[in-house]
């Protein structure tokens, strides 16, 4: 009994530290100005072409080109701590920049519609990626509507509601792969859970995920032994 106590309280732990991703990338980039630049970042990413200082000078408002300079550090950290994407620079120039797959998450589907949900939109997704591996590869029904229920982020600046963020999760996300929805084996009366879709893993791996979570909360002690098994 205790064992399994202390089990659901680092489990607990765990998850409402994985819901902090909003606030890593909220804290850090942002700066509406700067904001403007993700779905231009995007685009270039999952179009693997590069970009260059000339193109998101362009992008910001004119009076800010000076603070963006001293700046860029801040996008290049929230981009990286945010979408697992590494910003570098090409050649001894720095004008032209190529957009390193970290994690590897090509994100389809998250530009469509309302651009300004876009961060929102990636955060969801890796949090519920997240949540899957580290319940033990799948998560019901039940259980994630209550974690996204809790999740503090559907509260703050971008005013995403329940129903918004679950028709996401349960139409877009399954819909683009990412995500799978089945039924519990042997479950009777008939239950439902969520698994990795095909997409998922054909982007990404679990060691990428487990090291970019372990990144974004500070190495969390003990995460990497309690999940390399699960692997």
């Amino acid at each position: 009994m205790a064992s399994s106590q202390r089990s659901q309280s680092y489990e607990g732990s765990s998850s409402s530290k994985i819901m902090k991703f909003s606030h890593i990338l909220q804290d850090v980039l942002l700066n509406p100005k700067l904001c403007k630049l993700v779905p231009f970042l995007l685009h270039k990413y999952q179009k693997k072409e590069k970009g260059t200082m000339k193109e998101m000078l362009y992008i910001v408002p004119h009076d800010y080109c000076n603070d963006f300079y001293m700046n860029f550090w801040k996008l290049h950290e929230s981009v990286h701590l945010d979408f697992g994407i590494d910003i570098r620079k090409m050649g001894h120039s720095g004008n032209t920049y190529e957009l390193v797959p970290i994690l590897g998450l090509m994100f389809s589907g998250i530009l469509h519609g309302n651009d300004e949900r876009i961060t929102l939109k990636t955060d969801i997704l890796i949090f519920v990626l997240s949540l899957i591996f580290t319940e033990g590869n799948h998560i019901s029904v039940e259980v994630l509507t209550h974690k996204v229920q809790r999740q503090d982020m559907l509260t703050q600046a971008e005013h995403i509601y329940f129903e918004e963020a679950w028709k996401f999760i349960t139409e877009d996300l399954v819909w683009e792969e990412n995500l799978m929805y089945q039924q519990i084996p042997n479950s009777d009366p008939a239950q439902y859970e969520f698994v990795w879709g095909p997409r998922a893993p054909t982007e990404t791996s679990k060691m990428k995920l487990l090291i970019h979570m372990a990144h974004l909360m500070k190495q969390i002690p003990g995460l990497t032994q309690n999940y390399m098994k699960r692997l």
